[in-house]
Formats: C-alpha cells, structure tokens, sequence
C-alpha cells in the first residue's frame, strides 16, 4: 500500500467517521489496490445493516472520489478479508519481459519453416517494429529508473549494474544484426533462412540470459531489500516513466494476455 495514498485515504475517512460513528459504527481502511480502488470495512452496528451498501457507496465513496482524483471506487469487504501481499515494485517490468520474451518465440516459431525465396512472414517484420520502438524504450526504462535505482540501494556505480548496461548495448547490437539481414534478405545470394533463425536465436537467447541475471542480481534485491516506502516509490517512478516512454498500452496488453 502506497503510504502517501494511505495517509491521504485515512484524512479523508477521519472527515466522515463522525458521522458513522453516530450510528454506532466505524469504518476502517483495508487496502489500496493499484488500479485505485479502496477497500474498507464498516465494524459496530453498521455490520449487517440494510443501509450499509448505502453508507459506503453514497457517502464514503463521495468523500473520496470528491478529495482524491486517484481515487476510482470503494469496496466493501468482510471482516475476514486480508489483502494479497503488494506486488513487487518492479512488476511491471517484468511483465515487459514477458510480453517481449512472447514476441521472440513468435518470431523464432515463425522463421522455423521459412524456405529460401519465400516471402517474410509478418511476424519478422513486426518484430523489427518492436525492437526499434517498444524493446528499446524498455532497456531505456530499466536504464533510468531500475538500474539508478540498484546503483543508490547497492551503494555503488560499478559492479553488476555496468554488467548489465554493456549487455544493453549488446542487445542492441543483435537487433540491429538482425535487421540487416532482414533489409538484406531476398533470396538469391544474400542471408537466407539460415542465417535468420540463427540471429533471432541469438537474440532470444541473449535477451532471456540477461532477464535471468536483472531478476537474480537486481529485480529481487529490491523488491526484497527496499522498505516499503522506498518500493512504493520505485514503483511510481516506473509508472511515470512508463507513460512517459510510451509503454503504457504494451503493459496494458501483457494484462489482458497474460
């Protein structure tokens, strides 16, 4: 739970406890979902009453929708209900990786049966698109926000961090490998499907050795080490740049295909 969001959810529900206190009830705040809707639970009389529903949605929900432009609903919640435990601040990235590491099996599956002379499949081409636009805004995602983040936390800009920007630039050198060849590619003396299928191998390959190593050296130690005032603001500072840099409609895709 973001503790900034929760400072300001908890004024809010201090402005209306009177009036449900005078009831007999109270109301107390549950979670903070990241898609902005607050969970509370009403306790004392308002458990059970027919005016409930009523209470959370008419007023508590007005009250905070009212103060708080974040705010997108309220949910009500049992007396037993315990909130999953918070995702890990670096979630989105890693659904990035995901989604990437989705259009690289495409591309591999694709070229698996491409015959010399044969037209490219539209998988080779949308995947170039991916690299010179998505894949590229997202190593410079991981560069201005996971990697300064390591760097602060670990305490130093040597070390597995200048490891992985190096492996940054080798990605980039294999995309655009791989790119020429396609330019080049038609049949009759230039690359042929061979030559394909062994670069995006080495793509694929390259890309899922350093996602193992981000995740190992750096995604866990800060999801693990940070507190949790320092992962919530992790975690907003990628969602910003994640906008920023464009990001958004792929990572709203990775949810809707998981």
């Amino acid at each position: 739970m973001n503790p900034l969001q929760r400072n300001d959810v908890l004024k809010v529900l201090d402005q209306v406890r009177p009036y449900i206190k005078a009831d007999g009830g109270d109301v107390e705040l549950v979670d903070i979902a990241d898609n902005g809707i607050v969970s509370v639970r009403l306790t004392g009389n308002c458990v059970g009453c027919a005016s409930a529903g009523q209470t959370v949605f008419d007023g508590i929900q007005s009250a905070l929708q009212g103060q708080l432009a974040w705010v997108t609903g309220v949910a009500q919640v049992d007396a037993d209900y315990v909130p999953a435990p918070a995702s890990g601040a670096t979630e989105s990235v890693e659904a990035l990786h995901r989604r990437a590491r989705r259009h690289l099996l495409d591309l591999l599956a694709a070229l698996e049966d491409l015959q010399p002379g044969a037209e490219l499949p539209e998988a080779v081409p949308a995947f170039i698109n991916l690299a010179r636009g998505e894949l590229s805004q997202l190593l410079r995602l991981e560069e201005e926000v996971i990697y300064g983040a390591a760097e602060s936390f670990l305490g130093r800009t040597a070390g597995p961090v200048a490891v992985l920007k190096k492996e940054h630039e080798q990605l980039h050198r294999l995309f655009t490998e791989f790119t020429d060849l396609v330019i080049r590619f038609d049949g009759s003396g230039g690359p042929g499907p061979a030559e394909l299928r062994a670069a995006a191998q080495r793509m694929a390959r390259y890309f899922e050795q350093h996602t193992q190593k981000e995740q190992s050296v750096l995604f866990n130690v800060l999801n693990e080490g940070l507190q949790p005032d320092l992962q919530a603001e992790l975690r907003e500072d990628i969602t910003r740049h994640v906008q920023r840099l464009g990001l958004a409609p792929a990572l709203a895709a990775t949810k809707e295909k998981p």
